[in-house]
């Protein structure tokens, strides 16, 4: 069975509304992230990934200028973490392993 690597589509609830969005993880030297949300595609920075966990940041400016920190933890397909930006509490992060091309 896989560990975090792979394509997750998750959704979190924030301060600013519910956000739906999918995150790839990829391991490798280094190892890579690719955030996609409806404000666009981001690649993530400092992604450090073990069998079950992927932690990384991620600099936002809209709507607030800060740097988001990921927490993340796959069992099997499901995905759940926190999601903290600047000085507002968490937010938890709920997620699935996304259907690879051609298996749906």
């Amino acid at each position: 069975m896989p560990g975090i690597t792979g394509t997750w589509s998750a959704e979190m609830n924030t301060p600013f509304g519910k956000q739906n969005l999918t995150i790839t993880l990829k391991g490798g030297e280094p190892p890579m992230g690719i955030l996609d949300s409806p404000e666009g595609r981001s690649e993530v920075q400092g992604l450090v990934l073990t069998e079950d966990t992927a932690n990384f940041t991620l600099p936002i400016d809209t709507p607030i200028n800060a740097t988001v920190v990921w927490k993340l933890r796959a069992e099997g397909d499901d995905l759940s973490g926190t999601v903290k930006a600047g000085f507002f509490p968490a937010s938890k992060l709920k997620g699935s392993r996304a259907a690879e091309e051609g298996t749906a």
